[in-house]
């Protein structure tokens, strides 16, 4: 994994240089005893470990999905994307682990599976539940539960998930509600509720409101300022964002068993009022979440947990795209992909975990992320450039990176993770040469 960290890259012969080191790296991927799934826990626990003293951690979880030639159908993969496209490789689900400041700590979990090429031919209600894809959302969550309970069990788990998981099998884990963990939810479905926990309501099922309805009614808990960022058909501007919420209980037909059961959480609603653009629709998100949400300031912890969800796509980009590139392996079998795609997704999220300590702990020493080599290599490398101290701040370590990389921000801006990508992979070039002429053996 260190020389995978020292130059992410898709393909083997493009990490290791030497054929022993290439060797010795097929070796491992194609080792039937190297457990895909534990490499996965490994990582799991180093994000645990990383997070103690923590008193909370968000961990987002969301699904991708990677896209790899396999035009004989000889790699193992299955369909992704529609049958339209006829695109072909791996579904992923995975979570990454982040401080309440969104400072990622690690790579926290993921699922790999290869869907049929072609869908079978009955009715999703029918299909068992665990055998629906969404099963995937609780397999992640408990073992990251897992993970964390073996390493920092006093640290609090607080799991994001996006549309996807509103389905009966992930509401029902939620509402268990296990000490010292919450979940939030972004809903998509309208599904029949009622506002209030009462256990003993006498209502029929025929005097359910539809939770939007109920959200519509609740209490308005306050508003905020939202600074919105230009993007596709949107205009950047300072949003007035109103907060509702209440308790809601939540009636789910469980298929496909067609039974119905109460489910007691809590909603948030927050709209755009009188701040959007013609021609735009207002932001709006309906969120559940295990959390009570009694105040506004209670609603605001809920809103803000949940916008911290967007970094894992920053770290789908990374590890598919802006840095490693998984998609460009040329591994032939799906376990060897998987194990190569899994300490692929490591070096990831340490990519990003950087790009976020330049930003909200820019006063840490880099010493906490960079051995002295690699500090000394960028002093090297930086030589007749700006001088840098001693003892470098994440901040100013960051910004040498960026120069390193060839990109310059004027604005004092911190580089994104592509630019570190980049700069890390010269940096450590360098830093392996320093560890060669310093290594008592070089000395002898």
């Amino acid at each position: 994994m260190a020389a995978v960290a020292e130059r992410p890259k898709a393909l083997v012969s493009e990490v290791f240089d030497q054929e022993k080191d290439q060797q010795g790296a097929y070796d491992f991927l194609q080792n039937p005893n190297v457990s895909v799934r534990e490499l996965i826990a490994a990582s799991a626990r180093a994000a645990a470990f990383r997070a103690r003293g923590e008193r909370c951690v968000v961990v987002p979880v969301d699904g991708t999905s990677l896209t790899l030639r396999d035009p004989y159908d000889r790699r193992g993969t299955g369909r992704v994307g529609s049958l339209r496209d006829g695109a072909r490789g791996l579904n992923v689900m995975d979570a990454i682990a982040l401080t309440e400041s969104g400072v990622p700590l690690g790579f926290a979990g993921m699922a790999l599976w290869a869907r049929d090429a072609t869908p079978k031919k009955r009715s999703h209600k029918r299909v068992p539940p665990e055998q629906r894809e969404t099963r995937y959302w609780n397999e992640i969550r408990a073992l990251v539960r897992e993970q964390f309970a073996a390493v920092n069990p006093d640290t609090t788990l607080w799991f994001v998930h996006d549309r996807g998981a509103d389905a009966w099998p992930v509401l029902m884990d939620v509402f268990e509600q296990r000490e010292g963990e919450f979940t939030t939810i972004r809903a998509a479905w309208d599904r029949r509720a009622y506002e209030g926990h009462d256990e003993d309501d006498a209502r029929r099922t025929s005097q359910y409101d539809k939770l939007r309805e109920v959200l519509h009614a609740s209490p308005l808990k306050g508003e905020f300022a939202l600074k919105v960022s230009a993007g596709d058909a949107r205009e950047a501007r300072t949003a007035k964002i109103a907060v509702q919420a209440c308790a809601i209980t939540l009636d789910l037909l469980l298929v496909p068993k067609s039974t119905h059961e109460q489910v007691r959480l809590w909603a948030v609603r927050i709209c755009e009022v009188a701040t959007t653009p013609r021609g735009e629709q207002p932001i709006e998100w309906l969120l559940l979440t295990s959390y009570p949400v009694r105040t506004f300031r209670d609603a605001r912890r809920v809103v803000d947990g949940y916008a911290l969800r967007w970094r894992i796509e920053e770290f789908h980009r990374i590890w598919k795209r802006g840095g490693s590139d998984i998609e460009r392996t040329q591994l032939h079998d799906r376990d060897h992909i998987e194990r190569w795609a899994v300490v692929h997704a490591a070096v990831a999220a340490r990519i990003v975990r950087i790009t976020h300590l330049a930003r909200e702990c820019p006063d840490e020493p880099a010493s906490s992320e960079f051995d002295a080599h690699e500090i000394e290599a960028v002093r090297l490398l930086n030589r007749g450039s700006k001088p840098i101290s001693r003892t470098p701040t994440m901040a100013e370590f960051i910004g040498l990176l960026a120069g390193i990389a060839g990109s310059f921000r004027y604005d004092g801006t911190p580089p994104g993770p592509a630019v570190l990508s980049r700069a890390l992979e010269r940096v450590a070039i360098a830093a392996h040469t320093l560890r060669a002429r310093d290594s008592p053996r070089r000395r002898k």
